[in-house]
């Protein structure tokens, strides 16, 4: 079968249609190989969708032995099974489904296997060298892809994961291009609906960017190519590793077992041995064998599957009863944090006038009076806090005093002119002129009085300057008068806006302060601080149904335990969460009226939780995390191995056990959310397994 003629054939096939044999579609090839057992058709195929395969095991693993046996293991399936592939056209799409659930298999059970060793949780696989795209973004985009049904993932495999165009997609498929341009606009539609629930977006390059295929290196698609043939034999694969042989067998296996090309047991009998049952685990019941072959959908209140009789065991299956809880006790929510000033409660003290020199710092009351005023010390409002000199104060000042007095002497001038004219002794154009002038007086008074506003002078001393003028018209200012008048009047007073307590001075005598944006006083009221405390995201439930006569709490200095606690509420949870650090921040306040926390101080919070009720504690096993949800798998009758998925709200998480609620809100009733009572038979181990085959057996009903 494989020899020269067969390489032969393969030269003139790929220069008669191209490297890859684009001419020929994948039904074709696939025919070939299964009628005739064509080796140069079957290594076609392997360099057409070796990237594809590639890329999704690179995605999922980190070990390039495992990636290379699963892309082996894939191919020598797809060679032992073609004859049983019933929609060729869609073998891309065939291929990427099985390679992603072995892949998945092999990945998980790894995990499990570190974890036993190590006892450490699995972290999440490095993104790929060169690659700009987080790590749950590529893997969380291959979840969703595989979960779409199958004439819609078709699509996107063949233009998204090997960058064909909509044309040749088209022919592949064997439908029209818009066809092809519709199912891709729909799925795009739900990959981006489904990410944006888990709180990611499609990528701006695109899909065909995040997830483009890998090259294959020659030497592997050869071998693979020469195993597979032999493989599909039924004998000994050569060369290939145990592992990929192992694999392709259990694939097989898994294939023939369900009779009805439903990938996910393929996978899933692959990587079944489940770790070890939680407390109160109970073994499936056995049933008589043979009553079916194949697990099968059954569609309710909650869809579920139907397995065979002997595919519980070997997926290791288990389950334990929904115990009654103890009576429950108060709890208490606790994590750090720090205080902080209040931002509304802290007043910034600037010079507003122009350069201006320290000439005075004000004093500190209390016996202590006669030293300058320091950080820490309590000030009133409008308590001096600096005095300084500015000759442009003292300017502008006297420009307003010229200013009212000409206003008053252009105003007797107007009066006059209006007499006159009203007599016809004077032009009109006089008359005008008169008034003029009274409006630019007023004019230039105003200025002046605006300018020495925006420059912090305060009204008394606006008033002092109206009575100066005043004077001024009755009794003419001498020379002595005049200096010792600009000197007083260059005194600019810095005074407390508020009462509270000094943070910072930042001015010393004989200083010159030119930066109006500088601060030279920080006053800050501290009877009421603010609290920034850092949440774990498993406490984000607990924290949003808290009612608003239960958001308060208590805090306590970290640096003095015991020390008394200081009465606080809750303002605000943040809408996002630190996805390096998986907390969130709560904001809100605490009372400090005697003085005993301090700004910048590392604090524990605590929040009095009212005794837990309505819930029912699983083991950490039992929960299937799919898209932002959370399912268990029941058991309703022990003598019959069906199994009804239902989606539970968790309250929260603690070490090995999860807390689920088992009285639902209305809202949660609206969106789907189910319960467990006493009694029931939940899956503690294999649910993960249970959940993949569910999924896939309501995908096949979808084609």
């Amino acid at each position: 079968m494989a020899g020269e003629p067969l390489r032969t054939f393969l030269r003139h096939l790929r220069r008669a249609v191209g490297p890859d044999g684009s001419s020929v579609s994948d039904a074709e090839l696939l025919e070939r190989f299964v009628s005739r057992r064509d080796e140069a058709a079957f290594e076609v195929l392997v360099w057409r969708h070796a990237g594809l395969v590639l890329g999704v095991c690179g995605r999922l693993l980190r070990q390039p032995e495992d990636i290379e046996d699963i892309f082996q293991a894939t191919f020598l399936a797809l060679a032992r099974r073609a004859g049983s592939i019933g929609k060729r056209e869609s073998l891309a799409s065939w291929l990427y489904k099985v390679a992603y659930r072995v892949a998945l298999r092999v990945r998980i059970r790894a995990a499990r296997e570190a974890a036993r060793r190590q006892r450490v949780a699995d972290l999440p696989a490095p993104p790929p060298a060169g690659s700009n795209v987080g790590p749950d973004l590529r893997s969380l985009l291959d979840e969703e892809i595989n979960r779409l049904p199958e004439k819609y993932r078709a699509a996107v495999v063949l233009c998204y994961l090997e960058s064909k165009t909509t044309e040749e997609a088209a022919r592949q498929l064997g439908c029209a291009r818009g066809t092809v341009c519709s199912r891709l606009s729909w799925a795009r539609r739900r990959l981006r609906g489904r990410l944006t629930r888990r709180g990611l977006a499609l990528p701006a390059a695109g899909l065909t960017a995040v997830l483009a295929p890998s090259a294959a290196p020659a030497a592997l698609v050869d071998a693979t190519t020469q195993a597979a043939v032999v493989f599909a034999s039924g004998q000994a694969a050569g060369p290939l590793t145990g592992q990929a042989v192992a694999l392709a067998e259990g694939v097989v296996r898994a294939m023939m077992l369900s009779k009805a090309k439903v990938v996910a047991v393929v996978v899933l009998v692959l990587g079944a041995l489940s770790l070890g049952a939680c407390v109160c685990v109970q073994p499936v019941l056995a049933e008589k064998p043979g009553a079916e072959e194949a697990p099968a959908l059954v569609r309710g209140s909650g869809d579920g599957v139907r397995m065979p009789a002997e595919a519980p065991a070997k997926l290791g299956l288990q389950v334990a009863e929904v115990k009654p809880r103890a009576a429950a006790k108060a709890q208490l929510l606790s994590f750090t944090g720090s205080l902080a000033i209040d931002p509304d409660h802290l007043s910034r003290v600037r010079c507003r006038c122009p350069a201006a020199e320290v000439i005075e710092v004000g004093k500190a009351d209390g016996k202590d009076g006669s030293r300058d005023l320091r950080a820490g010390d309590k000030v009133r409002k409008g308590q001096v806090l600096a005095v300084l000199e500015s000759s442009e104060v003292a300017a502008k000042k006297n420009d307003l005093i010229d200013a009212l007095v000409q206003l008053k002497l252009d105003q007797k001038i107007l009066e006059a002119s209006q007499t006159a004219y009203d007599k016809g002794a004077l032009p009109y154009l006089d008359y005008m002129a008169a008034r003029r002038a009274v409006e630019a007086d007023r004019n230039a008074v105003n200025r002046a009085e605006r300018t020495l506003t925006i420059w912090g002078v305060p009204e008394k001393q606006l008033e002092a300057v109206r009575k100066e003028a005043g004077d001024r018209e009755r009794k003419p200012e001498t020379e002595k008068a005049r200096k010792a008048r600009l000197k007083d009047w260059s005194r600019v007073e810095v005074t407390a806006p508020e009462d509270g307590t000094l943070l910072e001075r930042n001015v010393s005598l004989g200083e010159v302060v030119v930066d109006g944006t500088v601060n030279l006083f920080q006053i800050a009221k501290l009877d009421r601080l603010k609290v920034l405390a850092q949440a774990s995201e498993a406490d984000l439930p607990v924290l949003e149904a808290l009612k608003p006569e239960q958001r308060c709490w208590t805090i306590r200095p970290i640096a003095d335990r015991d020390a008394p606690a200081a009465e606080g509420s809750i303002d605000t949870v943040a809408v996002t969460i630190d996805p390096s650090r998986h907390t969130l921040l709560v904001t809100g306040s605490v009372d400090n009226a005697a003085g005993r926390l301090r700004a910048g101080q590392a604090v524990t919070v605590s929040i009095d939780l009212a005794p837990p009720s309505g819930e029912v504690t699983l083991p950490a096993g039992a929960i299937v995390e799919e898209g932002g949800q959370t399912f268990v798998f029941v058991q309703p009758d022990a003598k019959q191995f069906f199994y009804e998925q239902r989606r539970v709200s968790v309250v929260r998480r603690g070490g090995d056990v999860v807390h689920v609620r088992a009285r639902l809100t209305p809202e949660e009733k609206r969106q789907g959310f189910q319960t467990l009572r006493r009694g029931d038979r939940v899956v503690t181990a294999g649910a993960a397994e249970l959940k993949a085959i569910l999924d896939d057996l309501k995908a096949g009903e979808d084609r």
